[in-house]
């Protein structure tokens, strides 16, 4: 958890990568840049990248330890490994249609 991996002394300022980085594509994000970011934040130190797709309803997750997987609106998001309690739906993920 990110609060066993802080420093303990008070700074206004961590230099911690969070447990999880949530990334949202926008329509005008080039997928390929956005795959490379996530790469870039897993090496950065961050354990577990979901990458959200408005357009398609689905969610890519990326992991250090694991090949990208891809995930629709009806499958389970599950991060309970770094944030106990931390499940959703893809769908819950998005606006109502």
């Amino acid at each position: 958890m990110l609060n066993e991996r802080a420093p303990k002394h008070d700074l206004c300022y961590m230099n911690v990568a969070p447990d999880l980085v949530v990334e949202v594509v926008s329509p005008i994000d080039r997928l390929n840049d956005v795959r490379e970011k996530a790469q870039e934040w897993l090496s950065a130190g961050v354990r577990v990248v979901w990458v959200l797709l408005p357009e398609t309803r689905e969610a890519q997750v990326y992991r250090a330890d694991a090949r990208p997987g891809i995930f629709t609106a009806a499958d389970e998001l599950d991060a309970t490994d770094i944030a106990p309690g931390l499940r959703t739906l893809v769908a819950d993920l998005f606006p109502a249609r």
